[in-house]
């Protein structure tokens, strides 16, 4: 994240120390490695002024993935997003945000509907998946219905049911 550009970022509570938050990317540098047949791998990491900020993981690629477009697959430690403790397969913007305001979604799932609504609003396809299961890791990748999509209104989500 700090070699490059990439992100732009603002400080966040100065009582985190060096914390940021990411307000844009400059895709440019991806787009040079991904032309050159490389695949970046980015850290969570960002420049302020020359000096080094923490930025959250699910931020960094929720902001990446809102500027390049395509698919985002955000990986968790449970099967889907959970509601009543039930998973559920699609939630819209509003009902993930709803999630967030209410406090129905609480700890490291937070971060991922933040980024996932920031994604989605910007034309992702967004999936959250159970990162541990290498059945659910591979079925995202070739598109599959699994986890939650997080799914922008009027669009719905593109997925094929396996």
């Amino acid at each position: 994240g700090a070699a490059g550009g990439l992100l732009e970022l603002r400080p966040a509570d100065p009582s985190l120390g060096h914390v940021a938050e990411v307000v844009g990317v400059e895709t440019g540098p991806l787009d040079t490695l991904l032309k050159g047949g490389l695949t970046p791998v980015v850290a969570p990491i960002g420049s302020i002024a020359g000096r080094l900020y923490n930025v959250n993981a699910d931020a960094v690629a929720g902001a990446i993935a809102g500027a390049r477009g395509g698919r985002l697959v955000l990986c968790t430690d449970v099967p889907a997003v959970l509601r009543a403790g039930q998973p559920v397969s699609e939630l819209d913007l509003d009902a993930a945000q709803q999630m967030l305001d209410s406090g129905e979604a609480d700890a490291g799932m937070r971060p991922k509907l933040r980024a996932a609504i920031a994604a989605s609003g910007a034309g992702c396809e967004v999936i959250i998946i159970d990162g541990r299961s290498t059945a659910q890791v591979e079925a995202a990748l070739i598109g599959r219905s699994v986890g939650t999509a997080i799914v922008a209104p009027g669009i719905g989500a593109v997925r094929e049911v396996s």
